[in-house]
């Protein structure tokens, strides 16, 4: 062999791979330089993993789902109004022997919340009745404690429930629970706070104003309850003898035709207690009346009285009119 032939076969030999990683290597040299293909393998080795992972992770055992306690499934038929079901839950608590007194609490307020909302929904001869039940489970789940995440929802059903059933005293502490707990809302609660006031013994009209005056700037009422608002601020004004104010604030009243008997009858109190006031003036005569003036006297003793009279008049057809509209209100709602 020449030399010429000896040197070509030397170069082959070296340019042809040994082994199994210089084959590899060449192997992998040649993929590399057809970029395509090399994505399209990635591509297939990607997905076929993808695949592989789904069918690993839809493999695997899954945990048994969580059975719902007693309590749970009672909160939950209360959330959706299935009054009966969740009464039915609470009731198979306290049925339970031993049952800690934590859980009879929470069993409690899930019947006193049913109780009143049921109330909502059942006429006015039967609601009464609904709320005394409501407010005794409601008070004896408030002494153990609401359950968790049902504190505002409590202390305002138990609230609704004493004002429902006419005991204003003993609502007030409920009533101030629930106006912090529940802001939004404070129109109504502000409302009920008023009333509270006015209804004792001795009402605290100082206090039932103050709830008044946050009514009314509570915002967003309806025209039903403006009207409300305002009547009723118009009567704490005239109970504390704020006799302007309180005329003042019916003059800016324009009733609807439903309400004008109301509105009357607080224009017809307004005249008798300024025929009440009158009276009192003239029946005190002033240190600086001497005998010397008596004719002036009488003839001003005579005005007063002709006034007083007008008054008296006033106020008598002020009330005849509102009996009348009251009357005409009942036989257009029969």
């Amino acid at each position: 062999m020449s030399n010429d032939a000896k040197e070509r076969q030397l170069a082959a030999n070296a340019e042809r791979p040994n082994g199994l990683a210089g084959r590899l290597g060449a192997f992998v040299r040649g993929w590399l330089s057809h970029p395509l293909q090399v994505v399209t393998v990635l591509a297939g080795l990607i997905a076929a993993g993808g695949g592989i992972a789904v069918i690993w992770l839809v493999a695997q055992p899954r945990p048994a789902p969580r059975e719902m306690s007693k309590m749970e499934a009672a909160l939950t038929a209360l959330d959706a109004r299935d009054l009966e079901t969740a009464k039915a839950w609470a009731e198979a608590i306290l049925s339970e022997p031993h049952c800690p007194r934590p859980q009879q609490a929470e069993a409690a307020f899930v019947l006193g919340a049913a109780a009143a909302y049921e109330a909502e929904a059942v006429s006015p001869r039967k609601r009464r009745a609904l709320y005394l039940a409501a407010a005794r489970h409601l008070e004896d789940a408030r002494a153990t404690g609401f359950p968790e995440g049902r504190e505002a929802e409590g202390n305002l059903l138990l609230a609704q429930s004493l004002v429902g059933a006419g005991q204003w005293a003993q609502a007030r502490p409920s009533l101030l629970s629930a106006l912090e707990l529940n802001p939004e809302r404070k129109a109504e609660l502000h409302r009920w706070l008023c009333q509270s006031h006015l209804s004792d013994s001795s009402p605290d009209l100082k206090e039932a104003l103050r709830h008044n005056q946050a009514w009314l700037a509570a915002g967003a009422l309806t025209e039903e309850e403006q009207l409300g608002a305002l009547l009723q601020k118009a009567e704490i004004l005239l109970r504390q003898g704020k006799l302007d104010e309180s005329e003042a604030v019916i003059r800016g009243i324009a009733p609807r035709e439903i309400d004008a008997a109301a509105v009357l009858l607080l224009q017809g109190r307004l005249l008798m207690a300024r025929a009440l006031e009158q009276r009192g003036a003239s029946a005190a005569p002033s240190q600086g009346d001497i005998p010397a003036g008596q004719d002036q006297a009488d003839k001003q003793r005579l005005a007063d009285e002709a006034q007083r009279k007008q008054l008296w008049q006033e106020a008598a057809k002020t009330l005849q009119a509102a009996a009348g509209r009251d009357l005409l209100s009942g036989e257009t709602a029969a």
